[in-house]
């Protein structure tokens, strides 16, 4: 099975191959993870998919000074952030919709901490893990806002 998937790759051409992960660099930590993975690779393109207000953004361009990345993220508030974060930095280039299964425009759940607000519903076992009350700013709100624009990739 192994060589059918190689060989499947290769007709595309792409190739598939195990990378040593140097064991220098912490397991847990993922960013490391990815920057030894690419190895000598120094300017990936990054695209960074519910970028909040850019703090993983701002790790990959720590890590990759010389990447391009496209950070996504259509809750206004937190789009606001990004772009003035990186509003002097030409190599970000902050978008505000998100992506979805389908093009068009779907309800966006806003929860009282804007890092977990997202296009999927949110359940009410997030609290236990965030501390917090995790639904909408009230109960008016309960968990929904406007729809958002939202992208399908091709």
């Amino acid at each position: 099975m192994k060589k059918f998937i190689k060989k499947a790759f290769n007709v595309s051409g792409y190739e598939i191959r195990r990378r040593v992960i140097d064991p220098k660099y912490e397991p847990r930590d993922s960013f490391l993870q990815q920057k030894a993975l690419l190895g000598a690779v120094t300017d990936p393109l990054i695209f960074d998919v519910g970028a909040n207000v850019g703090e993983v953004t701002g790790e990959y361009r720590r890590l990759f000074p010389n990447a391009i990345i496209y950070a996504f993220e259509p809750f206004p508030e937190s789009f606001r952030r990004l772009q003035t974060t990186f509003a002097s930095d030409r190599r970000v280039h902050p978008h505000q919709l998100g992506f979805a299964a389908r093009a068009g425009t779907v309800p966006f759940n806003v929860n009282s901490d804007a890092v977990t607000n997202s296009l999927l519903m949110t359940d009410a076992v997030g609290s236990s893990f965030w501390g917090i009350n995790i639904f909408g700013y009230n109960s008016a709100d309960r968990g929904r806002d406007r729809d958002r624009r939202c992208f399908l990739p091709d």
